[in-house]
């Protein structure tokens, strides 16, 4: 290991910390700083924060770096390469990567209990769970986590979460004690239903809801209707069809992918509206009111579905089309102008075009 220069010497480890963490932020390996000089290796060594992304899992992925990393995260399979890792963070806010079956390596031959023994109990042992800033859920194999109890397990500290929407003991704790939630991601979990409540997360300002589709029931709708102050809401692969009216107040960010809302929409601060592949329910008889609206992209929509939206403050308007629909698209394009492109419903002071030919 080299010896630290005189110039070196003139820096203090606040420094050192300060640019540390903005390479690890990049992408940055820690792990290549404790080898270029004794002061670089103490300083990393007192820089808890570069040391918290944390991705526990019962096997490591094929690819990966041969120090242990992967997507910026550090590899934690054994009890003992768990427990070093936490060490390394202590008393810094955790980013928490739960990992149990991928492809690369499903489970077979462990038992739930013994992977709950080497991945959760160490998280355990000294409290670290309630350092946990940021925790995310993924795998192949959601039956594991719902065999986990998580007994005695809190997230006062948790604000970011990535999660399985299936009804497992870590999302009831969750539900119950991370009251600092702010932005909330819920994945497909096979069972097809969503049962959240989050009305008393007074701080969650994010939503987003990834491939769920309800034939029947309403879990989705109410999931949304119930957060007070919902600022963006991400929908892809979703359908929603409560046969009611979806208001909420505090929409400022909706984003669409492969998504059909049937319930009318009430959405009086909504200032961005993107829509891939989606429906909303908009027509001439009952157009959709977007009083706040200033940005609205459309990527691969029916243009001739009778969409009709009502933006009197629109600055900007996108279309991007596919040239695979059967109906020819300057027709299509032709009919959107003319019925929709117009001071009673959209004017734009910008309108932009791709892939489109009229």
């Amino acid at each position: 290991m080299a010896e630290t220069s005189p110039q070196q010497r003139w820096f203090p480890d606040e420094i050192f910390s300060i640019i540390f963490e903005f390479y690890v932020e990049e992408a940055g390996n820690p792990w290549l700083l404790m080898h270029v000089c004794s002061q670089w290796r103490t300083a990393a060594r007192h820089t808890r924060s570069i040391w918290s992304r944390i991705m526990i899992t019962h096997a490591p992925p094929l690819y990966y770096e041969s120090t242990r990393r992967y997507q910026g995260y550090e590899i934690c399979h054994t009890v003992s390469l768990l427990r070093n890792a936490l060490a390394r963070a202590a008393g810094s806010p955790l980013d928490i990567r739960l990992l149990v079956g991928h492809y690369d390596s499903p489970i077979s031959g462990d038992s739930y209990d013994d992977l709950s023994r080497r991945l959760i109990d160490p998280l355990h042992y000294d409290k670290s769970y309630l350092l946990i800033r940021r925790l995310e859920t993924f795998g192949t194999d959601f039956e594991w986590l719902c065999h986990v109890t998580f007994d005695g397990f809190e997230f006062p500290s948790l604000e970011h979460a990535v999660l399985e929407t299936g009804p497992c003991n870590l999302n009831k704790r969750i539900q119950s004690s991370a009251l600092r939630l702010r932005s909330l991601h819920l994945k497909e979990s096979g069972n097809g239903e969503v049962d959240w409540e989050l009305s008393k997360f007074k701080r969650l300002t994010n939503f987003s809801l990834d491939r769920h589709w309800e034939s029947s029931g309403d879990g989705a709708f109410k999931t949304i209707a119930s957060i007070s102050s919902l600022v963006s809401l991400y929908l892809r692969t979703t359908e929603i069809n409560s046969f009611t009216t979806l208001s909420i107040p505090t929409l400022q960010t909706l984003n669409l992918y492969f998504t059909y809302i049937k319930d009318n929409l009430e959405l009086p601060r909504l200032q961005t509206l993107v829509m891939f592949s989606s429906s909303i329910p908009a027509t001439a008889e009952h157009p959709l009111m977007l009083p706040s609206l200033t940005t609205l992209e459309l990527n691969s929509c029916a243009l001739e579905d009778n969409f009709y939206i009502k933006a009197p403050i629109l600055q900007t308007l996108s279309i991007t089309e596919q040239l695979t629909r059967k109906v020819p698209l300057s027709e299509r394009f032709e009919k959107f102008i003319e019925q929709v492109i117009n001071p009673e419903y959209l004017s734009p002071q910008i309108l932009c075009l791709e892939r489109v030919a009229i």
